[in-house]
């Protein structure tokens, strides 16, 4: 009797405890290149909240992009996404920063993805001189800079 309780609870429960979505920047010599994955659940929910009706892959493109953006030598460039695809829950996608890194300094990161579901963290790993350093940006911190 206990154990269908159990698995009734269980199923009730929200998929996860923490909301996050995490992006992989690597510096290359041209520019930055982006991994970036999302629970898909709370990608479509936030976007749906900004456009008020379901949204469609475009809408979904185009949010992450305008959400997303990094800067360096007085320059903010906007996310560029090359290839992306939903898979086992999740959105993930490709894509780069079109921003030569060869006399950076510093670097600064702007996210405003899903800063609207309460708790949710944009977690940030970046990839310098194959050194990886993390970052978390939420609804209290949209955006930090770092030296390179």
């Amino acid at each position: 009797m206990a154990l269908p309780f159990i698995v009734l609870i269980y199923l009730l429960l929200p998929l996860h405890d923490v909301p996050t979505a995490d992006f992989h920047l690597k510096l290359e010599p041209d520019y930055i290149s982006v991994r970036g994955r999302f629970e898909a659940h709370d990608l479509l929910k936030a976007v749906e909240q900004e456009t008020r009706n379901q949204p469609d892959d475009f809408e979904v493109l185009q949010y992450i992009s305008e959400s997303t953006a990094v800067a360096a030598n007085k320059r903010k460039v906007q996310l560029s996404i090359c290839d992306f695809q939903w898979f086992k829950g999740h959105f993930e996608f490709t894509g780069e920063f079109n921003l030569p890194t060869e006399n950076l300094t510093s670097l600064t990161l702007h996210n405003q993805c899903l800063v609207q579901i309460p708790q949710h963290s944009n977690n940030y790993f970046v990839t310098v001189h194959d050194q990886v350093r993390g970052f978390r940006l939420h609804a209290e911190r949209l955006s930090t800079t770092f030296d390179l």
